[in-house]
């Protein structure tokens, strides 16, 4: 028996060797193999902005801190029928840089105040495809990030006065209002413009604000990224202009 143990002692030195050095990189580049070689994947194309009526049922309006501040609805209408600039964020389903069909696509989208430390609102986001939560994307499709109510102006008016605030040109503007759609019950019914969550967001606190967004199928990698809110209205409004 004691003439074993050195042998028993060398086959457990080399099967840790094995696990250490061998297996766990095989496992690690399988891993990587699986998520960005065989399955699909999302790609950022732009951020983009344009016009769309809506007929809001209900909106429940925040701060900054995440204390509701009031209500609208029909009852208590504030600006429920009006129209917004939708700011979306391009994606493309592709393979190698192929564009490839991406099965029962889902987004996700967080605004998160860096300075306090919270997230104020997460949730499904709807497609830009008639507000589907659920869609089967072959190629490119827009993810609804926010909405922003042009409230008692033309959202082109609106649109130019925040080009001037976030460029630094001055600002006659205190604050930005930031309207997320919340998804029914049923996550295969499409967004009916029956509820959303709005905050209205101070010009000056625009730098704490973080949007984080992800995207996946039933047979994608995850797509996940984050952006300085300022950032995106930015661009969205930039978009806008182009486009109107």
């Amino acid at each position: 028996m004691m003439a074993i143990i050195p042998f028993l002692k060398i086959y457990l030195k080399a099967y840790r060797y094995i696990l250490e050095y061998i297996t766990a990189p095989i496992s690690v580049v399988t891993a990587l193999f699986d998520a960005f070689l065989v399955k699909p994947y999302f790609r950022e194309v732009a951020k983009t902005g344009n016009n769309l009526d809506v007929n809001i049922r209900g909106v429940t309006i925040k701060n900054t801190e995440g204390k509701e501040i009031g209500k609208c609805s029909y009852y208590y209408p504030c600006y429920y029928s009006s129209s917004v600039i939708q700011c979306s964020l391009r994606l493309r389903s592709e393979h190698f840089a192929v564009p490839i069909y991406a099965k029962n696509a889902t987004g996700w989208v967080a605004l998160i105040n860096k300075a306090r430390n919270i997230e104020l609102h997460a949730g499904y986001a709807p497609w830009g495809y008639s507000h589907h939560y659920v869609l089967n994307i072959v190629g490119e499709e827009s993810l609804i990030l926010f909405f922003i109510p042009c409230v008692n102006t033309q959202c082109r008016n609106l649109a130019e006065q925040l080009r001037d605030c976030l460029s630094g040109r001055g600002c006659g503007l205190k604050s930005i209002d930031i309207m997320f759609p919340v998804r029914p019950v049923e996550i295969t019914r499409n967004w009916d413009q029956g509820v959303a969550v709005e905050f209205q967001v101070p010009i000056n606190e625009l730098n704490n604000l973080r949007l984080r967004v992800r995207a996946g199928g039933e047979n994608t990698a995850i797509y996940e990224d984050e952006f300085e809110l300022r950032e995106v209205i930015t661009s969205c409004i930039d978009d806008y202009l182009r486009r109107n």
